[in-house]
């Protein structure tokens, strides 16, 4: 089974990421060009359900036409940074698998994490939620074991990120560590909280700058646009790299 991480920013709390359940209502509504609301991802709500639609015809199946048979995907509450790049480096580069150093170095480093998190501390100009009610999640689908989680970054097969904001660069690291296939289309530069970036002496303080300098990573980064329609909020570029990449050079 393909495992894909999907990462999504929420309500600009740091870089602390994970997936959002909306209403089928209220992805049809965001799929509307033109409005201020609009968000590119939430036309594939509708299309998926238009698809199960389609099939549910060809096998003569009824059924609502606002449900959709699909499991809750698995997912886990936390930050996306070079932190997390660094402790599955030391894993991968230092730790046997027989070794009882993998799982100490994980364990300390999923404890301190989730601590973190439930501490609601603000990091890098990120804002608290003004309510709990979506960071609370569903805990039949929350990954919160810290073995369970380790499990999912070593079978990682793909690394989505749409505007992941401040885990931009780390996704991308991320991906670059496990050699694994990637998407991530950059929005936010946010310089002032990442002062070290820097490209040709100076700083990267604009989009194309931070898009540049995530392609100096690896010589064999795609980049290509999104075809909808850019924005100063809503950037449609996207960096990424395929299975093949790993293995050529240019």
């Amino acid at each position: 089974m393909s495992l894909m991480l999907v990462i999504i920013s929420f309500m600009m709390v740091a870089h602390l990421h994970y997936l959002i359940i909306c209403t089928i209502e209220e992805a049809k509504t965001r799929a509307v060009e033109g409005l201020a609301t609009s968000q590119p991802l939430a036309k594939l709500l509708p299309r998926l359900l238009e698809t199960q639609r389609l099939a549910n015809n060809e096998l003569n199946v009824t059924s609502d036409s606002q449900s959709i048979n699909i499991a809750n995907p698995k997912y886990m509450r936390m930050h996306i940074e070079n932190t997390l790049v660094e402790t599955l480096k030391q894993i991968l580069t230092t730790c046997s698998s027989k070794d009882e150093c993998n799982k100490n170095v994980w364990d300390t480093y999923w404890k301190e994490e989730q601590s973190r998190i439930e501490s609601k501390k603000v990091y890098h100009g990120g804002t608290t939620p003004k309510t709990t009610s979506y960071t609370n999640g569903d805990t039949k689908t929350q990954i919160s074991d810290s073995q369970s989680a380790l499990k999912v970054f070593q079978k990682l097969d793909f690394i989505a990120g749409f505007h992941p904001d401040q885990a931009t660069e780390a996704s991308i690291d991320l991906a670059l560590l496990l050699k694994i296939p990637f998407a991530i289309v950059p929005c936010c530069v946010f310089k002032s909280e990442f002062p070290n970036r820097m490209l040709d002496g100076k700083q990267v303080k604009t989009h194309s700058e931070l898009l540049e300098y995530l392609c100096l990573k690896h010589e064999n980064i795609r980049k290509t646009t999104l075809p909808f329609i850019e924005t100063n909020t809503a950037k449609n570029v996207v960096l990424y790299m395929l299975k093949e990449d790993f293995a050529t050079t240019r």
